[in-house]
């Protein structure tokens, strides 16, 4: 009778097939945990099985066997996942012949002999620990993608990627020498891992390479032809701060990234002509005097600390977006932006008014962070359909102000004026504001033909009473109220049903719900008859744009 709570236990626990389950269930006592352990080291196939339909949208094959033998997985199975369990030799024909991805879980780390992996296997994606030599022939020779666990840090030598490879990831810790031959000839796309920090020379890399990312550990100095002339996109490391000389970037680059010690100055010629898009580390600070930037350019990221003056001429005439960040105060004065801008960002400490020619003409995007500065009529373009203001802006709008064609406004959290103050064109599509007590009476100054979305940045249980605060606009129809609300489940509920009796005139409500340590859910809510709704949920990404939908419901207030 001793042995009968383990029996009863492990027989629950075989009948678990989600793994997050059965370790939740090893977690209550230290027995149950012991049989949890058992239960990972015996063969245990998923009921998580390929639907019909297009193979690519099925989901993977789950195993969490140990060991697994020749025939226990389908021979229909194509895209294969071992869970973090799995640490069994991929014996010969174990593996099914149809099989085109493979991912293995963290604890994997043994040997993977030749012939073990199908000659059908496109993607491989390996454990996070492993890190055992490869040999020659164990990569299938159809293989075009490759990721190798965080911790593999094992000499690559010639011929172990297969001829075939295109896209290669080099985890976090490999820091080994490349040797000249042992990238293939048909590589695309070659990450370097974090901690890789080894010389490159003239001819390592293949001359088909389009796409190079170093790890933030790489700071080696780079010499004329070094990156091969293919190349297309290049992202430096956190510590890269080398001098690049003209010649040393290929004049088939297109995009370049630094990401935050590079400190160097650039000179004319150090950025190829081709260059289109350009984002400068955290800590580049240097003065970008004219013709340093190339005429192709056409987008413009600065890093945070970076507050230099710019003269007319500084920025090339292609340019269409620039952002300048936090640490930017430099008064921009007529001629610097050129007449190309059409998307400004100045989301950062700018605060000084805007002349008359500062803005171009056919600016159509603009986004301010600390700036609180009156406008007048006419300083704003004409061509502005989006206007971001950040929290510090509270100055008066009077007509005439914002342009005729605005499609969309953001109102700071701070903006209070009444609305007396404040008219709004008559093109107003969408209106963003961050604290619906005090910014939804604004709601009844928009033109209803045009107006289509309230999007409400954050509403926190804190900040809402159910005493009215936004009574002044349950009268207003609003075609759609989008709104992120910070909380649990019961306090998400409570908002919703707040927000139902207060603004019963909305068609569709778009709720965007987050809480510590939990997924975002994403809501889209239709009331089709008084106190019943449809609600479909979405696996979460933006506010303005969720995505696919999850699935639906019916339910009744």
């Amino acid at each position: 009778m001793d042995t009968l709570p383990s029996i009863v236990i492990t027989t629950i626990a075989s009948h678990l097939n989600n793994e997050l389950d059965l370790f939740c269930l090893g977690l209550v006592a230290k027995r149950y945990f012991v049989i949890y352990d058992k239960l990972t080291m015996v063969p245990r196939l998923s009921t998580t099985k390929q639907q019909q339909g297009d193979e690519d949208d099925a989901p993977p094959t789950r195993m969490t066997a140990n060991p697994i033998n020749p025939g226990s997985i389908p021979a229909s199975v194509t895209d294969l996942t071992f869970t973090d369990t799995f640490n069994d030799t991929i014996h010969l024909d174990c593996m099914p012949p149809s099989l085109k991805r493979l991912k293995i879980g963290r604890l994997y780390n043994r040997p993977i002999p030749p012939g073990a992996l199908p000659a059908s296997l496109l993607f491989f994606s390996m454990s996070q620990g492993f890190n055992m030599p490869i040999e020659a022939g164990a990569l299938p020779p159809a293989l075009t993608t490759l990721q190798l666990g965080a911790t593999f840090n094992q000499p690559l030598g010639v011929n172990v990627l297969p001829a075939s490879l295109r896209s290669l990831s080099l985890g976090e810790e490999f820091n080994q020498p490349i040797q000249h031959d042992v990238l293939p000839p048909s590589l695309t796309s070659l990450d370097l891992s974090e901690k890789f920090n080894h010389p490159i020379v003239p001819g390592l890399l293949p001359a088909s390479l389009m796409i190079l990312v170093f790890g933030g550990r790489f700071n080696q100095t780079l010499v004329p032809g070094a990156l091969p002339q293919s190349l297309t996109s290049v992202y430096f490391g956190s510590r890269f701060d080398q001098v690049l000389y003209p010649g040393v970037l290929p004049p088939s680059l297109i995009q370049c990234s630094f990401a935050f010690d590079h400190m160097k100055q650039l000179f004319p010629g150090s950025l190829p002509a081709s260059l289109r898009s350009l984002t400068l580390g955290y800590s580049f600070n240097l003065t970008l005097d004219p013709g340093i930037l190339p005429s192709s350019l056409t987008q413009l990221v600065t890093g945070f600390r970076f507050n230099a003056a710019f003269e007319p001429g500084s920025l090339p005439s292609t340019l269409a977006t620039l952002t300048l960040n936090h640490s930017f105060v430099q008064r921009l004065v007529p001629g610097v932006l050129p007449s190309s801008l059409t998307s400004l960002s100045l989301a950062g400490q700018y605060n000084h008014p805007f002349d008359l020619g500062v803005l171009p003409q056919g600016l159509q995007f603009l986004e301010l962070g600390e700036f609180n500065q009156p406008l007048q009529p006419g300083e704003l373009p004409s061509s502005l359909d989006t206007l971001l203001f950040g929290s510090e802006f509270d100055q008066a709008l009077p007509k005439g102000v914002l342009p005729v064609r605005l499609f969309e406004l953001r109102l700071g959290r701070y903006f209070q004026q009444t609305p007396d103050k404040v008219v709004f064109p008559s093109t107003l599509n969408t209106l963003r504001i961050m604290d619906l007590r005090r910014q939804g009476q604004y709601v009844n100054l928009l033109s209803m033909e045009s107006f289509q979305r309230l999007i409400v940045t954050t509403i926190i249980e804190q900040e809402y009473t159910d005493d009215g605060p936004i009574t002044l606009l349950s009268n207003a129809r609003i075609p759609m109220l989008c709104a992120e609300m910070y909380g649990a489940q019961a306090v998400f509920d409570k908002l919703q049903r707040a927000i139902y009796s207060q603004l019963p005139n909305v068609a569709t409500y778009n709720f965007r719900q987050y809480y510590v340590r939990r997924p975002r859910i994403h809501y889209l809510i239709r009331f089709i008859n008084p106190g019943e709704m449809l609600i479909a949920l979405y696996n979460d990404m933006t506010l303005d744009n969720p995505s696919p939908i999850s699935h639906c419901q019916f339910r009744r207030l």
